[in-house]
């Protein structure tokens, strides 16, 4: 019985230190492991706001009816930011990046002072859901 119990401990240590790729992870699992960080930056690449700006639980896809357009919605957790950030950028673009690569760069039309927001583009629905997926998590 004790012996039992010791090669059961020494098999696990074992196998608990073995990579099934030889210690050498590939690159797609590795990225796919990595935190994503969303941030939305100004023209000259300074950051106004990340993912932790955002309420992740209200990040939505919605299909708006005038256009038959899908839209990417959500709310920021201070409605103050969201309305500095739109006050300074009104009529330029904030680009929307993933781990460092550009997403989206919507155009910001409106002052916004609720803190809801809005990203509207020729998103087909599949497009519209990856691009919201991109921003709730690195919301949460």
């Amino acid at each position: 019985m004790k012996l039992n119990i010791i090669l059961f401990f020494l098999l696990s240590l074992l196998f608990s230190h073995v990579s099934p790729y030889g210690g050498n992870v590939p690159k797609e699992i590795q990225t796919s492991l990595e935190k994503i960080v969303t941030t939305f930056q100004d023209k000259e690449g300074t950051v106004m706001a990340t993912g932790a700006d955002l309420k992740a639980d209200s990040i939505r896809v919605e299909l708006g009816q005038e256009y038959n357009q899908y839209f990417v919605v959500g709310q920021f957790k201070d409605p103050k930011k969201l309305e500095e950030i739109t006050r300074q950028l009104l009529g330029e673009e904030l680009s929307i990046y993933c781990n460092g690569e550009l997403i989206a760069a919507p155009t910001v039309q409106t002052v916004l002072v609720s803190g809801e927001f809005s990203i509207s583009g020729s998103f087909t629905l599949s497009e519209a859901n990856e691009l919201k997926e991109l921003i709730k998590i690195s919301a949460e």
